[in-house]
């Protein structure tokens, strides 16, 4: 099977409850080829500190400098340094399940087309603990499957 190298791009701005989750979903992945670019928009809190105890070859950690310029720069600066074949995104605040990934290259190896890949997602109700899908959700999935 092809494996082309992937790069999975976390940009994040104080995200120190969220950030080792999400770093860990990424690096948890059953896609053998990984990169993950972790891209800090100078955050104030903790973030890059927890991201700094990961100690893994695979994982790149860039900071933006001194100006904070939001997630599309971080973003972009994140697809500048990215080494892989595919790109993929994941917010600092997010966890990706075991197979995105490998689901993702798959339909990109197998389409004869130009292809762009995304995912959904369920909102969790912090009440009542229940995952709901957004109510616009099969429209956003309708839209995918249009051919350009």
């Amino acid at each position: 099977m092809n494996t082309p190298l992937v790069s999975i791009i976390i940009p994040f701005f104080n995200e120190e409850k969220y950030i080792k989750k999400a770093v860990n979903s990424a690096l948890k992945q059953d896609y053998p080829n990984i990169e993950v670019l972790l891209i800090d928009d100078n955050s104030t809190d903790r973030s890059r500190e927890i991201c700094e105890e990961f100690l893994d070859d695979r994982i790149n950690l860039i900071s933006k400098g001194n100006l904070s310029k939001g997630e599309a720069s971080s973003r972009n600066l994140g697809v500048t340094h990215s080494k892989g074949e595919l790109v993929t995104f994941l917010d600092g605040d997010d966890e990706m399940t075991v197979d995105r990934v490998s689901k993702q290259v798959d339909v990109c190896i197998n389409s004869d087309k130009n292809t762009v890949v995304g995912c959904w997602v369920k909102l969790l109700e912090l009440q009542t603990g229940i995952l709901k899908t957004p109510p616009m959700h099969k429209d956003i999935v309708a839209g995918f499957h249009r051919e350009y």
